[in-house]
């Protein structure tokens, strides 16, 4: 993936990182370094564009440092691609897999095995004729 806001180098260009910085400067980028500057700390994401005007998501975390008596914001920014695309394939197989089992009609279930008691979803609650809320309780 082309990322040319990385920080492969010891030497980035300056221009390069407050490119970068101007588009975090969104109303939630604004909240966050402000929750910075307040309590010290703040975690956030956001979709910030590289030189090229790709977009990429990023997850922001913001620490309150002070180096020679002068307030400074350190922040980490780091790509999540990769994670979001990993959350959207999970809720996509998620999706299928309730379709199949509404399809099928099929619960799930599982079995503790310390209290020996079994759990059940609401779609083996109905099939076997008990009150959905009593299945989930064991």
């Amino acid at each position: 993936m082309d990322r040319p806001w990385s920080f492969d180098g010891v030497a980035t260009p300056r221009t390069q990182v407050e490119g970068l910085v101007a588009h975090v400067m969104d109303q939630e980028g604004m909240r966050a370094f402000e929750r910075t500057l307040s309590e010290g700390e703040a975690r956030f994401e956001t979709e910030l564009v590289t030189s090229r005007g790709a977009p990429v998501p990023a997850e922001i975390r913001a620490v309150l440092v002070e180096v020679n008596a002068e307030r400074l914001i350190y922040a980490v920014v780091r790509d999540a691609s990769e994670r979001r695309q990993a959350e959207e394939a999970l809720v996509s197989s998620r999706a299928r897999l309730e379709d199949a089992l509404e399809i099928g009609r099929m619960g799930t279930w599982y079995r503790d095995l310390e209290t020996d008691l079994v759990f059940g979803d609401e779609r083996l609650a109905r099939l076997f004729g008990l009150d959905a809320a009593e299945a989930q309780r064991g």
